[in-house]
């Protein structure tokens, strides 16, 4: 082989070996790259869950305020019924 056939084949192993190592990294970025998205795909359920269940308790809380709001609006209603009895001289209901 001539010294210039020599050189090209050494030249190209070391390519190759850049080549490998330059896969190797990658693999392994890959392979943390993965873990990551495992673990953010975790998170992203457990929030998810946690959302549904605010929503939920808030919907439930909001329900029990409007019954609540609609009662104290008819106190509210019979107490000035009553007062407007009153200065009137009736007698209240």
């Amino acid at each position: 082989m001539s010294p210039n056939g020599s050189n090209r084949l050494d030249r190209v192993e070391q390519t190759l070996e850049k080549v490998a190592k330059v896969i190797g990294g990658t693999s392994s970025n890959l392979d943390r790259l993965v873990g990551i998205v495992e673990k953010l795909t975790g998170n992203q359920e457990r929030l998810d869950q946690r959302l549904d269940n605010f929503i939920s308790a808030t919907d439930q809380r909001l329900a029990r305020l409007e019954k609540a709001q609609q009662r104290a609006d008819q106190n509210v209603k019979a107490l000035i019924k009553s007062i407007e009895d009153l200065i009137r001289g009736r007698t209240p209901r």
